[in-house]
């Protein structure tokens, strides 16, 4: 008889109900149809979206007839809902999605129409859709841009100005590496973007979209009271992150702006930064308050740069320094040194708070001073 230790053992996995549940889960997931990311499925659609596709894909179809008037009716109501839509924009507006898949066509269309005015508001839409659509590397919304109506950028939304500054700083880039760059185009479209983007608080992508077309000078008319501050110290902030000569540029921006709102204490520091000793000269010469200008002599001062003015020699020469700060040290009385009793005071007479003000002056003295 053959021991029972030699039988082997076998396991068998019995279905729990748990698997049954899963398996019965995974067979009606194969069993729904697939849908590619994206797609916009008819069925799924709300009754109002629905009537949006239906409508925007027969303006489609009238973009193709041969009457130039049936034309300019649908794409009217094409750019109609596109505007609507991308006024503020916080995701793909509906619009863009039902009409992304007619991009190719809508092209083809544009490529066949005769010259005219429908031709440019076709343009328009091309170079819209082409925000959401189109291959980065091709720049078709600048391309359809520059081709369109010269209608004010500000109707097509936040979103689609920077989108547009990112292509024309990618375009300007690519027409450098001609022998002649023709980049007018560019300015000139440049000279849009950048007071949208200043009344917009967009300061900072101003400035970047400047410096990228090496336009930084023009940022000077551009600012105002409002936002002058705020350019000049991404201005100075940035400077020290770019290489020459971009430096150097938006130091000089950032002094001028100074410059023209009379902020000469600002535009001296920056003007020593930029190691011009003549502006910096310039900048005390043009100082008429005399606290302003005794101001100026005392950074001048620091820098060891000396001029010659007899109302504030003492200040440029540094003559008395030692006794300005003597007088400061009374003014702050710190002169004669202090127990941290005379330094943490209490207030004994604020009735309900004395107990607590005395505890933590205790916690104070105790963790900070415990020799005392």
């Amino acid at each position: 008889m053959a021991d029972e230790r030699d039988i082997p053992e076998l396991s068998i996995a019995v279905p729990t109900r748990l698997d049954q549940t899963r398996e019965a889960d995974k067979e009606e997931e194969r069993k729904k149809p697939v849908h590619s990311p994206g797609k916009l499925i008819e069925d799924e659609l709300p009754e109002e979206d629905l009537a949006q596709k239906k409508e925007l894909e027969l303006c489609v179809e009238r973009v193709e007839d041969p009457d130039p008037g049936v034309q300019k009716l649908a794409l009217g109501l094409m750019i109609s809902q596109i505007k609507t839509a991308t006024s503020s924009m916080t995701s793909i507006p509906k619009p863009l999605k039902f009409l992304g898949p007619h991009f190719g066509k809508l092209k083809e269309v544009y490529e066949k129409m005769p010259a005219g005015e429908n031709k440019p508001m076709l343009s328009d839409v091309l170079s819209i859709l082409a925000m959401t659509n189109a291959k980065p590397e091709l720049r078709e919304c600048l391309k359809f841009k520059l081709s369109g109506t010269k209608e004010s950028l500000s109707t097509w939304g936040h979103e689609y100005v920077r989108h547009l500054a990112g292509e024309i700083a990618s375009e300007y880039d690519a027409r450098q590496e001609q022998d002649k760059p023709v980049v007018d185009d560019l300015l000139q479209l440049t000279d849009e973007v950048v007071p949208y983007h200043m009344s917009h608080n967009s300061e900072h992508e101003a400035v970047d979209l400047l410096l990228e077309v090496e336009q930084i000078p023009k940022i000077v008319d551009a600012v105002d009271e409002a936002n002058y501050s705020r350019v000049c110290l991404y201005m100075l902030s940035s400077a020290s992150y770019v290489t020459e000569p971009d430096d150097g540029r938006l130091l000089d921006g950032a002094f001028r702006i100074y410059r023209k709102f009379a902020k000469l204490p600002d535009a001296l520091r920056v003007a020593l930064r930029m190691d011009n000793v003549e502006l910096a000269k310039e900048i005390y010469e043009e100082a008429a308050d005399p606290l302003v200008k005794k101001q100026l002599a005392f950074m001048l001062a620091r820098q060891n740069i000396f001029l010659e003015d007899p109302e504030n020699s003492e200040l440029i020469t540094n003559s008395k320094l030692s006794e300005y700060f003597l007088a400061l040290a009374q003014d702050l009385d710190i002169t004669e040194a202090k127990l941290p009793e005379d330094v943490y005071k209490s207030n004994s007479d604020a009735a309900g708070f004395s107990s607590n003000v005395e505890s933590a002056r205790q916690v104070f003295l105790g963790r900070h001073f415990p020799e005392l």
